[in-house]
């Protein structure tokens, strides 16, 4: 009966935890936005997620499919393109 549990348990959070990733990407993309209203420097802010993405060893282009199971946080170069966009 356990080994049935542990299956139920993997297969649970394989459908849960891109759930709350995708909130939690929600929540980043909004924290985002309002750091780039009110940054004056779009450079900054491009420079601050670069830094960030170099000290965490991170994708900056993760496959989608890895982004939508695996990440809570939104790819650093979707990040950087929209505050280029934005500024632009």
């Amino acid at each position: 009966m356990l080994p049935l549990f542990f299956f139920w348990l993997i297969l649970w959070g394989l459908i849960v935890m891109p759930l709350g990733n995708a909130i939690s990407r929600r929540f980043e993309w909004e924290a985002d936005e309002y750091a780039r209203q009110k940054t004056p420097k779009p450079g900054a802010l491009v420079t601050s997620f670069e830094k960030l993405a170099e000290i965490n060893l991170a994708d900056p282009s993760p496959p989608a499919w890895v982004e939508f199971f695996f990440h809570s946080h939104p790819a650093i170069r979707k990040r950087i393109e929209h505050v280029q966009q934005a500024h632009d």
